[in-house]
Formats: structure tokens, sequence, C-alpha cells
């Protein structure tokens, strides 16, 4: 089973250091285990084994059940590797290496997180840095999140950013323009207007082809960030929200 967790350890060192921090959510890419340990005291000694183990520090390792009023439950728990994709091992590996870290740490079993498809899902693993992988907003998406009401002026961030006074030194607000963004593409949406959108430009670079039409999945990582981020530079007056140049082009 070592050679196993040799490949865990390599993926691990030679992926740029995570920074450790509360987010929400589970994305579900992400590689992860769940742990049973014999008793919740052998579990509260887990991590330092877990470290010494793979020789890192670059995981999380929390209860499983957080908050369970049932002391017992405290053996269960949750191992994740922050942003380290499991699509990038071969089912069956995830498996070994969930049996050699039953093995070395003395636990009642480590079972792959797979989602609920896993047990229909045929296809070859993907080669590390190859293929779709979600975007790197997962890296920040902590500090997007804000719980507080939204501001009564959805144009509050033009003033912070001064774009009115931009405005007077160039009164076409962008126009002649042409923005090239890469990003998840494009879902219909009343904020942004077919006039100012160069779809005729548009490139498929995951599947291949022209296009660039969102396809608003789960599984793609962050769907509609594209849109959003379009509404943010070209969203002309006739809407809710003002783009920072709504007389661009965008592809």
């Amino acid at each position: 089973m070592e050679p196993r967790l040799d490949a865990l350890r390599e993926r691990l060192a030679t992926r740029p250091t995570a920074t450790l921090r509360e987010r929400r959510g589970l994305p579900p890419w992400e590689l992860r285990y769940t742990l049973e340990a014999a008793n919740s005291a052998e579990a509260v000694r887990l991590r330092p084994r877990i470290a010494e183990l793979l020789g890192t520090e670059d995981f999380e390792l929390r209860p499983l059940f957080e908050g369970a009023p049932e002391p017992d439950l405290a053996r269960f728990q949750l191992l994740a590797f922050p942003w380290l994709d499991r699509r990038t091992f071969r089912r069956a590996d995830l498996f070994e290496i969930g049996y050699a870290l039953s093995d070395a740490l003395g636990l009642v079993s480590a079972e792959p997180d797979l989602g609920e498809r896993h047990f229909l899902e045929t296809e070859p693993p993907l080669p590390p840095g190859a293929g779709p992988q979600p975007e790197g907003l997962s890296d920040l998406a902590f500090w997007c999140w804000v719980d507080s009401a939204p501001p009564p002026d959805p144009r509050w961030v033009l003033a912070a950013m001064r774009v009115p006074e931009a405005w007077t030194l160039a009164p076409g607000r962008g126009a002649g323009v042409l923005i090239a963004q890469p990003d998840t593409g494009i879902a219909s949406h009343a904020e942004l207007q077919d006039t100012t959108l160069r779809l005729d430009l548009a490139a498929d670079l995951v599947d291949g082809g022209p296009g660039a039409t969102d396809p608003l999945l789960a599984s793609a990582g962050n769907p509609g960030h594209g849109t959003g981020t379009a509404s943010v530079l070209i969203s002309g007056s006739e809407g809710e929200a003002w783009g920072t140049a709504p007389g661009a082009s965008l592809v």
C-alpha cells in the first residue's frame, strides 16, 4: 500500500501550498476522506500522525459531525486536501490510498468522498494539470462571500472607483475597445445586450469549437461567473448594474 501514499505525497509536494482557511461548502472535485478511528480519543491524536505520515501539514482535519451531541460520533473525522483535485487520480487508486491510510494510522476505515455518481463514472483520470479544471476562484471564495445586506445603491462601486470621473475623460465609455475575457462563458441575461457581445469571435477553450455558452452546471466549478463579470464590464444604463465600459465590446 505504501506506493499509493507515495503518489499522494508526490502530488502534495508538487502543487502550490494552499492557505488553509474556513470556506463555505465542500467543492465536488476536492480530494477528501472520511476517517473512522477506533474511538474519539484516537481521533484526537490523528493530526500529528497524518502530518508525519504524509510529510506535510497542508491538509484539513475536522470532525465529520461537528456539534453532534453523541460523543462517540467524534471518532469520525473529515480529512480534506483543499484544492487538490481528486479527478487526477484513478478511482481505484483513491480507494487504495484510503486502505493505505487506514492501515498506516490504525483506522477502522478511510473512505474517499467520490459523490453520488461515482459508481456510474468510467472515464479515465485526468493527468495533473490537464483537462477542464475548476476555476481559481475557489481559492478566493473565502474573500468573496458577504453576509450583510447589499448596499441600497447598486452603482456604489462606480463611485468608489471614480468611474464617472473617468467617463468625463473618455465620453465613449469604452467605445471602440474590444475586451477579451477568458471565463466560464455567457448565459442569457437581461443585464447584457447582444449589441456589445461579440459572439462571432467567441471560442470554447474547454470542449473546443466556436461559441461561449455557459452550461451553468454546478460541476463546472463556478457556474455563471462569466456572466457576472461580463456585467461588471459592459452592462449598460438600462439595467440595475452599470458596467465600467458599457460602450466596449466583449469577447
